[in-house]
């Protein structure tokens, strides 16, 4: 399985983030980035590791290794997300896309 690093990085690059990037999204330097990518950070705080995931369109969940599905509409949402959403915007739209499946099933 792979670690919280190892799934940050492949998140961040998957969607075209840099570490600065990611870092400034986040109010953090890019140094505190990599040594979350590279497990030197063992313990990430949770306020940190919900804001990670937003940020990298996907759920903490996935991050921590809890799950293995990176996030269902991920692809769906980093297609219409501009890269400079916020955190805040990106969870918006994810809530209206579950809203959306919601609606679907009823």
């Amino acid at each position: 399985m792979a670690s919280i690093g190892v799934r940050i990085k492949e998140r961040r690059k998957a969607i075209g983030l840099s570490a600065d990037t990611l870092a400034d999204k986040l109010g953090l330097n890019r140094a505190t980035i990599f040594r979350y990518e590279s497990g030197a950070v063992k313990d990430i705080p949770v306020s940190i590791l919900k804001e990670l995931a937003l940020s990298l369109q996907t759920t903490p969940a996935y991050l921590m290794g809890w799950e293995t599905q990176k996030n269902a509409n991920s692809e769906l949402i980093a297609a219409h997300i501009d890269k400079n959403a916020t955190p805040e915007e990106i969870e918006d739209i994810i809530q209206y896309i579950e809203f959306r499946k919601r609606k679907v099933k009823d």
